[in-house]
C-alpha cells in the first residue's frame, strides 16, 4: 500500500524515528585512520586486543608492532600513496599490517587468499600494487614470490605463522615444516636476514629474496610522520563483480573514520540511551573475527570500528572450519559476532552444534548477503539464543554499511535492513529516472549518500559517473521503504524476472522457500518460457537428514499460502550438494547457477528442436 509520504529517509524524519539516545547529526572529525587508531591504542593500552590460537597481544603491544612495521615499510620506500597489498588469511598480521601500511602513508590493497596466481597477477597489475604482504604458507608465499620474480611485484614481505602462535604451537609448526609435510607448510624462498644491508638490497650473490616480518620490525619504531590527508585513499578493494565487471573501490581515510563514528553512535553505549538498552560496551566486548579480513564488511566492523570500542578481537583463521568457530565462541566467550548468512546456516547445520554453549553471544550482526527468515530461525534455535540477530545492508562502495536495525527501541523485523546510520540518507527512486523519488510502499532502486560514500573507482571515471549521481550512490538494489522509514531489499536489477509482463524478484521467492523448516538454502534462477516470457526455477537443498521430506507439489502448496501465484516457481529442483558460493564474497553464486541452468535449458531445447524438424509436416 502506498501513501503520500516520500520514500526519503533524511535528517528531518530520522530524528523523529530513531530510538532514544541515537543522534543523526553527529560530529565526525576529519582525521586519518592512523590518528583514530593512535587514540584507541592510548585509551585501551593495557586491554587485550588481538587473540589468536592461544596467544594474546594488548593494544599497547600491538601499537609497538604497528609502529615498528610502519618504520620498516618506510625504509623499504613506502610513501604517501604507495600501494601495498595484503594476501593473507585471518591472522594478527592481517590487522597489524593493515594499520602499519596506513601509518607509513601507504594505501592498502586487499587480495583474497583464495585468488590463484593468474588472477592475483591481474588484480595486482590493475591496482598498481608494488609490494605484497603474505604468509609463509607454501601456496600463498610461492604465488607471491613468482610475481616478484617475473617483475609484477617489487617486493614481497613474508610473515611467519609460527611467530604468531604460542611458543609450543610455534615449535610444532616449525618442526613439521622441517619434515616438509603438507602443502600448508612454509614456502622455501630466501628471506632477508642480513641487517648489515638495507631491507631492499640484494644479497651477496644477487639472489631474489622475500623480506621477513621479523626483519621488517627490527627497528626503534620511530615512524616519520606521513603526509597523509583524510581524503587520501586508505584502502582499495575489489567489488564482487555482481554486475559482471570487477572494479577497484577507493575508500578514503575519512570514509573509514566516518563509518567507525557512525557505528559507535548507532550501536555504542551512551548516557542518553535507556539503562536497559542493548549496546556495544567499551572495553568489555570480545569479537569473533571469522569473516575474511580481506572483505570490507569484516575489515570495517571487526577491526576499524571495533577499535573504538576497545574490543578484544578473537581471530578465527578459517570460517569454513565450523567446529573451530563454535569452539572459539564457547571458549573465548564471544559477545559480538559478525556473520554472513552462510556462516549462520553452517553453524545451525553442524552435527555438534548442540554440544556447544553460545550463551555469551549478545549481538550477531548479519551482513554480506540477504538474511532469510528460515536461516535466522534455524540459527537462533540451534544456538539456543534468542533476539540477538540484527540485519544490516551496504555495499563495498559505501564502506560498506548504510543501514541497520537498531539494537533496541523499535520492533525488529529480520527481513528489513533497518534505518540509515547517522549522517546517512536513503531514498527509493524510479529505476529509469533516479531524479524521481517514489512514495513509501512503492518498489524502486535504492540510493544512498553519506560520509562513507567511496571516492570512486580507481582509474575508472566512466563507471564512477554511472554509480554516483549528484552525490548519491545508485546501488543497483531494488527495494521499498515503509512509513517508519525502514528499508527492505527485494532484489537486484540484474536478477529481476519478467513473468507475463510483471516484475518478479527471485529474492522474494528465495526468502519464502528458506522459511520452510526443512530447507537449508535456495537459489532462484530465470529461464525462458514460451507462454510467460520468463519462468522461475528454484534450486533447493534440504537440511541434512531431511532429504526427500517434501515433494515439488508440497512445496508449491506451501508457497501458495505465502507468495502471489505469479511468484510460485514453475520449476523446482531438489539437490543434495551445497550450492556454490562466490569465492570472493562467499555469497550464493547465483550467476554460476544461472549460467549452468541456461546452458542446460539450451541443450535440451536444441535437441527438442532438432527432433521436431525430423517430424513430417502436416498436410
Amino acid at each position: 500500500m502506498t501513501t503520500s509520504k516520500l520514500a526519503l529517509a533524511d535528517h528531518e524524519v530520522l530524528s523523529k524515528v530513531y530510538p532514544k539516545g541515537i543522534k543523526w547529526d553527529i560530529d565526525i572529525p576529519r582525521i586519518t585512520v592512523s590518528r583514530m587508531a593512535d587514540e584507541a591504542f592510548a585509551r585501551f593500552e593495557s586491554l587485550p586486543f588481538l587473540s589468536f590460537q592461544g596467544k594474546t597481544l594488548t593494544y599497547g603491544e600491538t601499537n609497538n608492532l604497528v609502529r615498528r612495521a610502519a618504520k620498516g615499510l618506510q625504509e623499504m620506500g613506502v610513501r604517501r600513496g604507495t600501494k601495498v597489498g595484503t594476501y593473507l588469511p585471518n591472522t594478527p598480521y592481517s590487522i597489524i599490517m593493515l594499520l602499519a601500511i596506513l601509518k607509513a602513508g601507504g594505501t592498502v590493497t586487499t587480495f583474497d587468499p583464495t585468488y590463484p596466481k593468474e588472477q592475483l597477477r591481474d588484480f595486482v597489475k590493475a591496482s598498481h600494487t608494488s609490494m605484497l604482504v603474505t604468509l609463509d604458507l607454501k601456496d600463498l608465499h610461492d604465488r607471491a614470490l613468482e610475481l616478484k620474480l617475473d617483475g609484477t611485484l617489487k617486493h614481497v614481505i613474508r610473515c611467519d605463522l609460527a611467530d604468531a602462535l604460542p611458543a609450543i604451537k610455534g615449535f610444532g609448526f616449525n618442526f613439521a615444516s622441517l619434515l616438509g609435510a603438507g602443502s600448508r607448510l612454509p614456502g622455501h624462498g630466501r628471506t632477508r636476514s642480513d641487517k648489515a644491508k638495507s631491507l631492499i638490497a640484494p644479497d651477496k650473490r644477487g639472489s631474489h629474496f622475500t623480506v621477513n616480518f621479523r626483519d621488517l620490525i627490527d627497528n626503534d619504531g620511530k615512524v616519520a610522520p606521513a603526509e597523509t590527508a583524510p581524503d587520501d585513499v586508505a584502502i582499495m578493494k575489489l567489488t564482487s563483480g555482481s554486475s559482471g565487471i570487477s572494479k577497484n573501490v577507493m575508500q578514503s581515510h575519512f570514509n573509514l573514520v566516518a563509518q567507525a563514528y557512525q557505528i559507535e553512535e548507532f550501536f555504542g553505549e551512551s548516557p542518553d540511551k535507556p539503562d536497559d538498552a542493548l549496546v556495544v560496551r567499551k572495553g568489555k566486548e570480545r569479537y569473533g573475527v571469522a569473516l575474511p579480513l580481506s572483505h570490507t564488511f569484516s575489515m570495517t566492523v571487526n577491526v576499524i570500528s571495533a577499535m573504538k570500542f576497545g574490543a578484544e578481537l578473537c581471530i578465527i583463521p578459517d570460517a569454513r572450519k565450523i567446529a573451530e568457530v563454535m569452539d572459539t565462541i564457547e571458549k573465548k566467550k564471544i559477545t559480538v559476532l559478525a556473520a554472513a548468512p552462510k556462516l549462520q546456516m553452517a553453524i545451525a547445520e553442524h552435527q555438534n552444534v548442540s554440544c556447544h554453549n553460545f550463551n555469551s553471544l549478545r549481538i550477531v550482526i548479519s551482513g554480506g548477503s540477504s538474511l532469510s527468515e528460515g536461516v535466522h530461525q534455524s540459527f537462533e534455535e540451534a544456538t539456543r539464543v534468542e533476539n540477538i540477530t540484527i540485519n544490516g545492508y551496504g555495499l563495498t562502495e559505501f564502506t560498506p554499511v548504510g543501514t541497520a536495525n537498531p539494537l533496541y527501541g523499535v520492533p525488529r523485523n529480520i527481513l528489513s535492513v533497518g534505518l540509515p546510520l547517522p549522517r546517512t540518507r536513503v531514498k527509493i527512486v524510479d529505476e529509469e529516472n533516479p531524479e524521481r523519488i517514489l512514495k513509501t510502499g512503492e518498489i524502486g532502486e535504492v540510493m544512498m549518500t553519506g560520509p562513507q560514500l567511496m571516492l570512486g573507482y580507481y582509474n575508472n571515471p566512466g563507471e564512477t559517473a554511472k554509480m554516483i549521481v549528484n552525490g548519491w550512490l545508485r546501488t543497483g538494489d531494488i527495494g521499498h521503504m515503509n512509513e517508519s522509514y525502514n528499508t527492505t531489499i527485494v532484489g537486484r536489477k540484474g536478477r529481476r524476472l519478467n513473468i507475463n509482463g510483471k516484475n518478479v524478484y527471485p529474492e522474494d521467492i528465495e526468502r519464502a522457500i528458506e522459511a520452510h523448516s526443512s530447507v537449508a538454502e535456495c537459489v532462484v534462477v530465470n529461464l525462458p518460457d514460451d507462454r510467460s516470457q520468463e519462468a522461475a526455477k528454484a534450486i533447493v537443498r534440504l537440511k541434512p537428514g531431511l532429504e526427500g521430506s517434501i515433494s515439488e507439489h508440497q512445496m508449491r502448496q506451501y508457497l501458495k499460502e505465502r507468495v502471489a501465484p505469479i511468484q510460485v516457481p514453475k520449476h523446482i529442483d531438489f539437490v543434495t550438494e551445497k550450492l556454490p558460493v562466490n569465492p570472493r564474497t562467499k555469497k550464493p553464486n547465483w550467476n554460476q547457477l544461472q549460467t549452468e541452468e541456461r546452458e542446460k535449458y539450451d541443450r535440451e531445447h536444441a535437441t527438442t528442436g532438432a527432433n521436431n524438424l525430423k517430424q513430417p509436416r502436416p498436410v
